[in-house]
């Protein structure tokens, strides 16, 4: 399930455009760089298992 929601994301660039909104913040607010890609791969995941649950919800 999970696979077919970052599939829907990559194919819309949603997934691209998150990443960088979430590497903007990181910069914004003095996130530590060496720390970034971990926490920019953190946000995404959770965003997929947030998806994931509302689309569960409304099927």
């Amino acid at each position: 399930m999970i696979e077919d929601i970052h599939l829907i994301m990559v194919d819309n660039g949603l997934d691209f455009k998150m990443r960088v909104t979430v590497r903007r913040l990181l910069k914004k607010y003095g996130y530590p760089p060496d720390l970034q890609k971990e926490a920019v791969e953190t946000v995404v995941k959770q965003a997929e298992m947030m998806a994931q649950m509302e689309f569960k919800k409304k099927t």
